[in-house]
């Protein structure tokens, strides 16, 4: 078993501890701890386990910023930026403007902090 698996939330308890919200919880956490395999892993479990509803846009996105925050802790830029587009991308589907300007807000750090700040300034911009 991976070491991220052995962290995750006991499948063997009420489905709710499995939820979007629960896992997205772990996912924020296990960046904080600096467990950025496990963060993916856990927002992988989210988009597999997103409601048939209206909320399902949005914690896509949120799962896919939480994703590209690890990426970019860990020194993988592209990944980040590949992640925080298809944030952007879903945002934009569902008309969620709050989501698709904290996506393009954190693409524009990301870029910021490779000192491209031309297109930090155009992202900030946007957002």
């Amino acid at each position: 078993m991976k070491p991220a698996q052995a962290r995750r939330p006991d499948t063997a308890a009420c489905d709710a501890d499995r939820s979007p919200a629960v896992l997205l919880d772990a996912a924020r956490s296990a960046i904080a701890a600096a467990r950025l395999a496990e963060a993916r892993e856990l927002c992988e479990d989210v988009l597999r386990a997103l409601p048939r509803d209206g909320g399902a846009p949005a914690l896509a996105a949120e799962a896919l910023r939480v994703a590209a925050r690890s990426h970019h802790m860990e020194g993988s830029a592209e990944a980040a930026l590949d992640c925080l587009d298809a944030a952007l991308a879903v945002c934009e589907a569902s008309g969620d403007e709050g989501g698709a300007g904290h996506s393009l807000n954190n693409a524009g750090i990301v870029h910021f902090q490779l000192g491209h700040l031309d297109d930090a300034e155009r992202l900030f911009a946007r957002a």
